[in-house]
């Protein structure tokens, strides 16, 4: 992708998030009190969740590999899995995260 629209999605990513937080019923302090009545189950949510999103990485890696020397780098490939689940949960239209996942590597198969 070139850097100009990846530039222009981020910048619309940016605008989406500020005008979710500006128009949200939700006031910061009572987000914050939500997260600290969560206490210690909220990190080890997120750790559960990058425990997973590694494991479905490095399946994906040796999907892609095969048995042959790695092309693709396996950061990209966890950032790959973890952007593609992210379209996944907000689309409504289905599974978005395969073609995510195989376009941007197609360059190193």
């Amino acid at each position: 992708m070139k850097p100009l629209y990846r530039n222009v999605f981020l910048a619309i990513g940016v605008v989406a998030i500020i005008i979710m937080l500006c128009t949200s019923d939700l006031s910061y302090s009572e987000l914050w009190d939500n997260v600290r009545r969560a206490g210690y189950w909220f990190p080890a949510v997120i750790l559960l969740w990058v425990f997973l999103y590694l494991a479905n990485a490095w399946s994906w890696s040796v999907i892609i590999h095969d048995g042959a020397a790695p092309k693709v780098p396996f950061l990209k490939i966890y950032k790959y899995t973890i952007s593609g689940y992210a379209l996944n949960y907000v689309t409504p239209v289905g599974p978005v995260s395969y073609t995510h996942l195989t376009l941007p590597t197609t360059p190193y198969v």
